[in-house]
């Protein structure tokens, strides 16, 4: 099972930051990053690729693209919301 781990979290923040400022991180950089084998940076990548958090397109040298962000805080539930799962 696929899971958004803290590591992997972290790893997806410093990826948006370098697309955000306009230059995607390489596999290699992420590797160095987080202090990893870029076999065990590709794996990662590949499980937030799998989990649709990036895109990663082939043959392009820092590929990686942002497809979704991670829903932040903690979420409100009201008891309407209650009231309709019981429904």
């Amino acid at each position: 099972m696929l899971k958004f781990t803290p590591k992997r979290k972290k790893m997806f923040d410093f990826i948006a930051k370098r697309c955000d400022g306009g230059l995607p991180p390489s596999v290699r950089e992420v590797a160095e990053e987080f202090y990893m084998t870029i076999n065990g940076a590709y794996q990662n990548i590949q499980v937030l690729v799998d989990l649709g958090y990036l895109t990663h397109v082939p043959s392009i040298s820092r590929g990686l693209r942002v497809k979704k962000r991670p829903k932040r805080g903690i979420p409100i539930v009201t008891l309407e919301d209650l009231n309709k799962t019981r429904s």
